[in-house]
């Protein structure tokens, strides 16, 4: 079971750094800018895939635990980004894994 290794509390506006090797990077979002319109979550990386879950539809967290190539992760491909719309939703806690680590930004507007 991978390990959590860095968390990064109160992001209010983006995180850019890399993961290790299998490793979960946990992101929190903090109260006072939940329901902003959008997530982005970009892989910097030119080519290693990274996996991440976020919380349910009902905000219960924590965010469920991905895995690489896990059947209950999304996937972003290398050099490509994933944006989450917040209508209705609200993301909390993102977690983001990577076989061989990858860099990545995760931007909230």
């Amino acid at each position: 079971m991978p390990v959590s290794e860095s968390v990064f509390d109160d992001v209010t506006i983006a995180v850019h750094s890399t993961l290790l090797p299998n490793i979960i990077d946990t992101i929190n979002i903090p109260e006072n800018i939940l329901g902003q319109s959008h997530v982005i979550i970009v892989n910097r990386s030119t080519v290693q895939e990274i996996y991440f879950a976020i919380n349910n539809s009902a905000g219960d967290l924590p965010a469920p635990t991905p895995s690489v190539e896990g059947s209950n992760s999304y996937v972003i491909q290398s050099g490509e980004r994933f944006m989450i719309t917040q209508w209705g939703y609200t993301i909390k806690q993102i977690k983001l894994i990577s076989a061989t680590g990858a860099s990545y930004s995760v931007m909230i507007i």
